[in-house]
Parts: structure tokens; sequence; C-alpha cells
């Protein structure tokens, strides 16, 4: 089993910023997967059997640098159905710096590389339903195809500014003030709408942060996106190198975040 996962210092942005991605964007996924049985094993508040475990004896666990999402694709490979529970969760402090969270992000990243080793198998697998097949395509190919892909995105926002600015190509004259306007509105609601979306469904659903909070998590939530492809080119630069090894991202002791919000969160 899996639970949701919540982040409890959320007097720093950065903190905010994950609540917002494990509280609400990952518990949407995971309550999907939970119907098509894919269920993905991550981090922390995830429950194995002993009995299970002794199957992969005496290696549960490989040295994937994200053993836990590996552990669960053996699982299903093993015909065990993994739940995810989303009226429990277990909290974790966020990382608050963003040399930290990059760091934790191009690990996250490397290991789910690494994971698509597993993508043969899991296509053959008995035990796997086409839209679990699916989703295990889209989260273990995505991260290969975020370099490329994010290079198309940057060269496609450069066309469209380079072609606002002088006119398209129509007659090389320079676009109007509305033209200026009204691209910067389409870019803005494509980068901005996602996140507001997310935030408005964190407050509707767990109510424990104010809504400006909410809301400015939910702006600043492309930023966070933006780290992940960072850290995914840095992921593809590592395995071009060979580098596996890896350090545990070191956390703050107790006593430097004991002004977290610890404010009730509503149950359902």
């Amino acid at each position: 089993m899996q639970c949701r996962v919540r982040i409890h210092n959320l007097n720093r942005p950065l903190a905010m910023l994950q609540d917002l991605e494990f509280g609400a964007v990952a518990d949407a996924a995971q309550g999907v997967r939970d119907r098509v049985g894919s269920v993905g094993m991550g981090g922390n508040g995830q429950f194995t059997r002993l009995t299970v475990l002794e199957r992969f004896h005496p290696a549960p666990w490989s040295d994937c640098l994200v053993e836990d999402l590996e552990l669960g694709l053996r699982l299903h490979l093993a015909g065990v159905r993994i739940r995810y529970a989303n009226t429990g969760w277990v909290t974790q402090q966020g990382l608050v710096d963003v040399r930290r969270l990059l760091r934790q992000r191009t690990r996250w990243a490397q290991g789910n590389l690494q994971c698509v080793r597993h993508l043969r198998s899991l296509a053959a697998s008995r035990h796997i339903g086409s839209m679990g097949l699916v989703d295990f395509l889209l989260y273990l190919v995505t991260p290969w195809l975020a370099v490329p892909l994010s290079v198309l995105v940057a060269g496609l926002v450069a066309v469209t500014v380079v072609g606002v600015v002088t006119g398209g190509g129509a007659g090389g004259m320079a676009a109007s003030g509305d033209d200026l306007a009204w691209a910067g509105a389409l870019w803005a609601v494509v980068l901005l709408a996602p996140g507001l979306l997310w935030a408005a469904g964190h407050r509707i659903r767990l109510g424990n942060l104010p809504w400006w909070r909410c809301l400015l998590a939910g702006l600043l939530y492309p930023g966070l996106l933006l780290l992940g492809v960072v850290a995914t080119w840095r992921a593809v630069y590592r395995v071009i190198r060979r580098r596996n090894t890896w350090t545990k991202t070191e956390r703050l002791a107790d006593s430097d975040h004991a002004d977290s919000d610890r404010r009730p969160v509503r149950r359902r």
C-alpha cells in the first residue's frame, strides 16, 4: 500500500510547492492508478508485507536510485496488487532551498531513467492490464522524452517571440501592442492555468492553507516544472557519464523548522 504524502513545514514557499505536488497532483494521479492497477510506490508512506518481500530474497531492494519505485514495478510484475490510500497520510520535511531540491529531483529523474529497463517485462506481463501498461509507458518513457521536448518547446517559444516582434513576416512590419498583449496573455494562460487549477483543488479538498497561499503556490508551480526539466537534463548527463553513485539529500534538524504550519488537515 502507498499512502498520501504531505509536507509539514509549509511556512516556506518551496515546501508549499512540494505539498501542492504531493498532496494534490500526485494524489490525483495515484487515485487514477489505483483504478487501473498501476499504483506507484515512492518515498515515505509505503507498506509491503514481509512475506511479499521474502519473494525477492536476498535483495528485495536494488541499487536503483529510486529503489522504492523499482520495488513497486517488481511487485506489479510478480502479480502483487498495490493499493493507494488517500484517507491516511504521512508527513515529511520539504526541501527549502533550490540547490538541494534540484539535487533530489536529479536523483529521481536518473532513477526513473534506470527503471525503463523493466518496460519490456511490463509489456509482456499477464498481470498488467492495458490501461495500467499505458500508464507505465507514459511514466517511464516521458523522462527520456523530456530533453528533446524541452528543446522543441524552447524553439517554439523563440519562434513565437520573434514572429510577434517582427510582425510574423507580414511585410516585415513590427507587431502592434495588441498582438504583443494577446501573445503574452496566451502564454500566461498556458503556463499558469494548470498550477492554479491544482492550487484550487488543494484548497478545496485539503483546506489547511488559506486561499492566498494556495494561489501563490499555483503561480510558482511552473517554476517547479522547469526545475524538473533541468533535473532531467542533469540526469541524462549523469547516465551518459555512467555516474550512478549518490549522497542522500540532507534535511534540517527538527528545531530548524519548529515554526512549521501544524494546523490540522481536514479529513474526508
